[in-house]
């Protein structure tokens, strides 16, 4: 029998995400004993890449930056992410306009709701009435 016991431990964590998924908190090294770390997770990599595009400004470098952050979390499989919803929506096809970007939470389906437009025919009624 080992002289040390190893804990295996679960966390189920709901995670609500700004629209910029910064994943400092959650996987920084840092934030191993007082913040969300709670996997204990430690990759001087990632916390590099993870500091690199909280101050990059340009958003294309910014994704690059999340995907190799996400390439790496794929190799060490430090965490099970269970699930990510995913939002659809219908819209009629008489409304126009209608950008649906990133959705973080069920409202902002609405975000660009004061672009939308339906057009409309316009019909002038004689002020005569048939009999």
């Amino acid at each position: 029998m080992p002289s040390a016991a190893r804990w295996n431990l679960a966390a189920i964590r709901r995670l609500v995400l700004p629209g910029d998924p910064d994943p400092y908190p959650l996987w920084h090294e840092t934030q191993r004993t007082d913040g969300q770390n709670y996997a204990g997770f430690q990759h001087r990599r990632i916390s590099e890449v993870i500091e690199q595009a909280r101050i990059t400004v340009n958003r294309e470098e910014r994704v690059t930056l999340y995907h190799e952050f996400q390439q790496i979390f794929m190799e060490h499989v430090p965490a099970l992410p269970l699930y990510v919803p995913i939002y659809t929506y219908g819209v009629d096809f008489r409304v126009n306009d209608v950008q649906l970007g990133p959705l973080m939470k069920t409202g902002d389906r609405f975000n660009s709701i004061q672009d939308w437009y339906v057009l409309q025919r316009r019909v002038i009624v004689s002020d005569q009435i048939e009999q």
